[in-house]
């Protein structure tokens, strides 16, 4: 039984129990989930929406839901909207004085800087981002290293990523399953652009064994397609193809537009 066929039955035993306070958690979770779980983005919008009715007017319920929209938009290729709605989730948390939460709104407008192509300033949001959940938000620390790691690999600046890199392993701590991923996907990378090829395939490898277990479409997709640009790095052009089409597959059937651009776009580079 997958988590969120858990979690939904749960919510219906404290619906019929009349436990408020556990029907609010619940609930708060399956928003939380649409834009990691395996519903198309489509369809998750619409869940999105039944769900908000059910938690409106909390404000706390409020910033997670906006922040789940985003992400959701994010996917669609509705940039200016993502962004819109996760400074709007970010304003809320910081006025109820949630400010360690903030950052993870600083996560999400990284990624729509990266979607817009603007490296530059998904840098500055992710370092942003790292610093302020230093000491509270040990997953947004993770993760928002490991996203870093991955830009300055394009820029080439290895000497830089490493520390970071290593920064993204410590703190990708417990059974948090998207930083066990990514510092293993951006590590991968790096080891890569190092002609560390064996390595660099081993973490990869691990990266999409940890991720196939999950109902997280995207995140898998992401694994396999650092694991293709391993493969490319060690020219190995048909495994890599392998690779990054059952990674775009998986974007597609999350109807992420985005990441399914990017998977295109990686393969196309590869058969030219």
């Amino acid at each position: 039984m997958s988590v969120e066929r858990e979690a939904r039955l749960g919510l219906e035993h404290a619906r019929r129990a009349g436990n408020r306070r556990h029907e609010k958690e619940l609930t708060w979770w399956l928003v939380w989930q649409l834009p990691q779980g395996p519903k198309p983005v489509e369809e998750a919008v619409r869940e999105w929406r039944r769900l908000h009715d059910e938690l409106e007017g909390d404000r706390a319920a409020e910033a997670v839901l906006l922040e789940s929209l985003a992400q959701l938009e994010a996917m669609r290729g509705r940039l200016r909207d993502a962004r819109r709605l996760a400074e709007s989730s970010m304003e809320i948390r910081a006025e109820l004085g949630m400010h360690v939460l903030r950052t993870r709104g600083l996560l999400i407008l990284a990624t729509v800087d990266l979607a817009a192509g603007d490296l530059a300033a998904a840098e500055g949001t992710l370092r942003l981002a790292r610093d302020e959940a230093q000491g509270g938000d040990i997953e947004t620390v993770s993760n928002s290293a490991s996203l870093l790691v991955d830009i300055l690999c394009r820029q080439g600046l290895l000497e830089e990523a490493d520390p970071i890199s290593r920064e993204a392993e410590e703190t990708a701590i417990g059974d948090a399953v998207v930083p066990q991923v990514r510092w293993r996907c951006a590590r991968a990378k790096l080891l890569a652009q190092r002609e560390e090829l064996d390595a660099a395939e081993t973490v990869a490898r691990a990266a999409v064994d940890i991720a196939r277990n999950t109902d997280d479409l995207n995140l898998h997709g992401t694994a396999l397609l650092s694991l293709a640009e391993v493969l490319a790095a060690g020219d190995r052009p048909e495994d890599a193809h392998a690779a990054a089409e059952v990674a775009l597959a998986l974007y597609e059937r999350k109807g992420n537009i985005v990441l399914a651009r990017t998977a295109r776009e990686f393969l196309a580079r590869l058969s030219s």
